[in-house]
């Protein structure tokens, strides 16, 4: 897979993500490959990435995905979610990185969602951490 271009704030990745509740439970690797919104970058080549769910944002806090943008970054047309409750870190281009399932190139970068968007789900992100409610798992650590 070609790596050699870095997303950007905003870009979503074909990702493994790992959920905190996994890895209480010790698991260390995702269950399942994902696309996840890079929600920020560091000079220093940390990646902070929030996955994409079908699962409704009931027990989670998450945003709604409109489904244009939906189409627009190739993903299917179930309602999806962005978990703002729950994210991963890592260091560019780390272990979990997949290609984009179908894509014609062999990437792992959907596409971007507009600076609007990233605006909401950044907003979400800082109104959940004055509550304390984001788990952050650092998967830094390779493969097992």
């Amino acid at each position: 897979m070609d790596l050699s271009v870095r997303p950007n704030e905003g870009s979503v990745i074909h990702y493994s993500f790992l959920w905190s509740n996994e890895h209480e439970a010790g698991i260390t690797e995702g269950k399942k490959d994902r696309p996840s919104i890079v929600i920020l970058t560091s000079d220093n080549g940390k990646f902070l990435v929030a996955p994409i769910t079908h699962r409704g944002a009931v027990e989670m806090t998450g945003l709604e995905i409109p489904t244009k943008l939906k189409r627009q970054l190739g993903l299917d047309e179930d309602k999806s979610w962005v978990v703002a409750s729950d994210l991963n870190r890592f260091t560019w281009p780390g272990f979990d990185l997949r290609k984009v399932p179908g894509a014609d190139k062999d990437t792992c970068i959907y596409g971007s969602v507009p600076p609007e968007f990233l605006s909401q789900i950044r907003s979400l992100l800082a109104s959940l951490l004055k509550k304390n409610l984001v788990a952050t798992i650092d998967r830094d650590e390779g493969p097992s």
